[in-house]
């Protein structure tokens, strides 16, 4: 299997709600491909849907290392900074996530 291929079997499994599963294919595809941010983003969210915030924000941040304009990462991210308590962060992000910080 492709990266690609992973990153939907990962989403398959990630719509049923099996989040262990589906960041099994996730990390997968990132094995295969280091700068797949979508794989990133998307085990980020499985770890986000498991109250794992910091992990969650780990994964988004490689998502935005490898693309500074993911808005997407950045809403998400703001998201997790905030259920850890981190405001100022959290309304960083969704300041860049909105475009409201140009």
């Amino acid at each position: 299997m492709n990266p690609t291929d992973y990153l939907k079997a990962g989403r398959e499994h990630y719509e049923k709600r099996e989040y262990n599963e589906a960041m099994d294919n996730f990390t997968r595809a990132i094995e295969l491909d280091p700068e797949y941010k979508q794989a990133y983003y998307s085990r980020g969210l499985c770890w986000f849907n498991l109250n794992e915030y910091e992990k969650a924000i780990a994964d988004y941040d490689e998502a935005i290392r490898i693309d500074d304009d993911y808005r997407l990462a950045y809403y998400d991210r703001s998201i997790s900074y905030r259920k850890s308590g981190n405001k100022k962060q959290a309304d960083e992000d969704f300041a860049r996530a909105t475009g409201a910080n140009k």
